[in-house]
């Protein structure tokens, strides 16, 4: 049974402008395989029954996140040529502390035992 009132909580973490969910924008700035990825962990979580936000922007915090999923705040951080260290400090202004690097290169079994834990 989903937990509304953490969707919710999870939601007001995030920027007023920036509350569309499940929605996959195309960014003409990112690679292809970087939408791929995108794409496919969506229709994975949306498959699981959860709600995500894609390039969630989180209130007083910089940066953005490419995927956030309301119903477990959890981020997952898809990464194309950034390094997991620069994607590390990136994420560490996020007020969300689980969060999953996923390489574009990475199987999509990583994603799935990441959201079932």
């Amino acid at each position: 049974m989903r937990d509304y009132k953490k969707i919710k909580a999870n939601m007001s973490k995030v920027d007023g402008l920036n509350k569309v969910r499940n929605v996959i924008p195309v960014n003409l700035n990112e690679g292809f395989p970087h939408q791929l990825s995108k794409l496919i962990a969506c229709r994975y979580i949306r498959s699981k029954g959860y709600d995500f936000i894609c390039e969630a922007k989180f209130k007083y915090h910089p940066g953005r996140a490419d995927i956030y999923i309301l119903d477990l705040d959890k981020v997952i951080e898809i990464l194309s040529s950034e390094s997991e260290e620069m994607a590390t400090t990136k994420s560490n202004r996020y007020p969300v502390k689980d969060i999953l690097f996923l390489r574009t290169t990475d199987d999509p079994e990583k994603l799935e035992s990441w959201l079932d834990e």
